[in-house]
């Protein structure tokens, strides 16, 4: 029998895994298309950005063409960027780890959910510097949503609470730097935030400053940017809200233990 779980939950995973890589796939090219004017619905095929040709089932293949064709268009040769391998490949792993670690449910969706939201935000900021409050609406729609199909009431108010407590840090922070952060940052993780809840939406903003911060100190010390050019704060609110969903249960144990023992 527990030869059976095991097989059933390596292959949930492996399903996971898959849906990831599709659905990132399609965020990317929504979130592109958005940034670029474009309709990403309807009958537009993709195409090459380079030579204009229509791109077929073997250039659209998630993470696996993009290594057959060594990160290239195959009619012209020009190269495809690499963010999207990252992209395809990051949310693989990120579906895959949400099935694994919670089981397949509620909770797993909801993380996948999220991570799906935070991925389209984090392509239009690096692309264009612009987080589109729509979006980031539909995400706090979707997690207090998320929040009364788990646990009812008590979840729907876990949700806004969460909401709640990401918006406001940041709000703070726009206010207190006279608008040099755009007030969509807050908007952004007010709407993750119903699905991480308020001790998650406050880990996710925690992680998002560390990370950036050790981004931005990198990318200075390379040469790439200096103090004054402005870093999209998206994608590492993104990072940070997963790493917020699939730790915090663990931080709230470690904490409740150590506060315990004093």
């Amino acid at each position: 029998m527990c030869i059976a779980d095991d097989t059933l939950k390596w292959l949930m995973t492996f399903m996971a895994v898959l849906l990831g890589a599709c659905v990132a796939s399609f965020v990317e090219t929504a979130a592109h298309r958005l940034v670029t004017g474009r309709p990403f619905w309807g009958r537009e095929r993709s195409c090459c950005e380079s030579c204009g040709r229509q791109l077929g089932t073997w250039d659209l293949i998630p993470v696996l063409s993009f290594l057959w064709f060594r990160g290239r268009c195959r009619t012209c040769g020009d190269k495809i960027p690499k963010e999207y391998l990252f992209y395809e490949a990051f949310t693989a792993l990120a579906f895959g780890l949400a099935v694994f670690v919670f089981g397949p449910g509620i909770k797993a969706l909801s993380c996948m959910a999220m991570f799906s939201f935070g991925l389209f935000h984090g392509v239009t900021d690096r692309e264009s510097g612009y987080v589109y409050d729509v979006v980031s609406i539909a995400s706090f729609v979707a997690g207090v949503s998320f929040g009364y199909l788990g646990s009812g009431m008590p979840g729907l108010k876990w949700a806004l609470l969460g909401g709640l407590a990401g918006f406001l840090p940041l709000a703070l922070i726009v206010v207190l730097s006279f608008g040099r952060m755009g007030i969509g940052d807050a908007i952004l993780m007010g709407g993750l935030g119903t699905f991480l809840g308020p001790v998650g939406a406050l880990l996710g903003v925690y992680f998002a400053v560390i990370i950036g911060g050790v981004w931005a100190i990198y990318m200075v010390l390379k040469g790439r940017i200096n103090r004054k050019d402005p870093v999209p704060f998206g994608p590492f609110l993104w990072v940070g809200s997963f790493l917020a969903f699939m730790l915090k249960g663990w931080i709230i144990r470690f904490l409740s233990d150590w506060f315990l023992a004093l």
